[in-house]
Order: C-alpha cells, then structure tokens, then sequence
C-alpha cells in the first residue's frame, strides 16, 4: 500500500562539484565554521541529490576537499573507498597523469545483475 515503504533509483544526474575561494576571507578558521554549519543542515531526501562536493581554495599552496553524503546512501566502507578514490585520482593528476581510469560498474548495474 501507499503507507509502506519503497526502494526505488533515481535517474542519473549531472552534477557540480562547487568550488570557494576562502584565502581572502577568513581561510581555514572560516571554511572549518562553514564546513560545520553545513555538515549540520540536513539534506532532502527528495527531489535534489543525496550529496554535496565542495573545493575549498584555503591559500595558494592549500585546497580543501569538503563531502557530505547522506546516510542512506553511504556508509562508513563506502566513504572510505570514496575517500580512497578521490586520493589515488588527486595523486594522479598532481603526476600529471591526465588518462584516468574510468568506474568500472555502479551499484545500479550490480543490483540489476542480482535480480537476472
């Protein structure tokens, strides 16, 4: 019925990785306060996307990587592997590697080959 409770996979997304200048006001103090806040505002479960992605320009020699992801599509494993990627595509491309290996398979195409 309408009352229960329903899995269902929203269509794929583009979306922005947002991007803040903070070396001039406030840096690091101020994206850590920033940072906070927005840890704390929660986010929709519908109609807009499960995450946020920032980058944080602290100083010229400093950038911060700021993720928050809801819970219900995230756990403690999948951050990590998460954090894993984001480090070996940043160690990469600071090698000057531009041919990046793309994700091999979604969670989509695993459940859609659990139910075959």
């Amino acid at each position: 019925g309408e009352d229960e409770p329903k899995q269902y996979i929203a269509e794929d997304e583009p979306f922005q990785i947002e991007y803040f200048d903070a070396s001039e006001s406030g840096g690091a103090d101020g994206v850590l306060k920033w940072g906070q806040a927005e840890a704390r505002r929660p986010l929709p479960l519908y109609d807009s996307p499960l995450f946020k992605f920032a980058v944080v320009r602290i100083s010229e020699e400093e950038s911060w990587f700021f993720a928050k992801v809801h819970h219900i599509i995230s756990d403690g494993i999948s951050m990590t592997i998460l954090g894993n990627r984001i480090t070996d595509i940043y160690l990469k491309l600071a090698k000057g590697e531009t041919d990046l290996e793309p994700v091999q398979s979604s969670f989509t195409e695993h459940i859609q080959s659990e139910l075959e």
